[in-house]
């Protein structure tokens, strides 16, 4: 992942594992249906979609819009999750704090996690963070006693994930 900001131009570049169910074709009717100014498919997978400055705070305020709104769904939406009661996030979504009614959490609840991995570590990417500096940790915390009792680091998920990879 890498984000170059110029004067007027943001070039982004996502690697190859962001497409692996896509064909060329769909990539680059998904980049210009964006409105991207230019999509590059690389040899080795990766691509680089150069946009305004403006089109990428848009997308960012999107990101964030979307992000906001799933946190909402988990909280009151129809399929919320029942021992949610309230979940902060840091600016960046690099955090995310989940206050949780302790009688009510499963170990089911704590798969969401996931979702707060790959939302995290994807609006950091696209906002330019380097790529070996994201992280998103994500903290259970008993709403009643304020005590965090899980929490986990989508880096330490990501490390162990590569350490379990069969070499080939």
């Amino acid at each position: 992942m890498k984000v170059d900001e110029g004067l007027f131009e943001v070039e982004i570049t996502l690697p190859a594992s962001f497409f692996e169910e896509e064909s060329e074709e769909e990539i680059r009717a998904k980049a210009e249906e964006n409105g991207f100014r230019a999509c590059i498919v690389q040899e080795d997978g990766s691509v680089t979609y150069k946009m305004t400055k403006a089109k990428h705070r848009e997308m960012l305020e999107e990101m964030r819009a979307d992000l906001d709104e799933s946190i909402s769904e988990m909280i009151h939406g129809e399929d919320a999750v029942k021992s949610f009661r309230k979940i902060e996030h840091a600016e960046d979504f690099s955090s995310f704090d989940i206050y949780v009614d302790r009688a009510e959490y499963t170990s089911l609840d704590g798969l969401y996690v996931l979702a707060f991995y790959l939302s995290g570590a994807y609006y950091q990417a696209f906002d330019g963070k380097d790529i070996n500096q994201i992280d998103v940790v994500v903290n259970f915390i008993d709403e009643a006693t304020n005590e965090t009792f899980a929490s986990s680091s989508y880096r330490d998920f990501a490390d162990q994930m590569e350490e379990s990879e069969p070499e080939g």
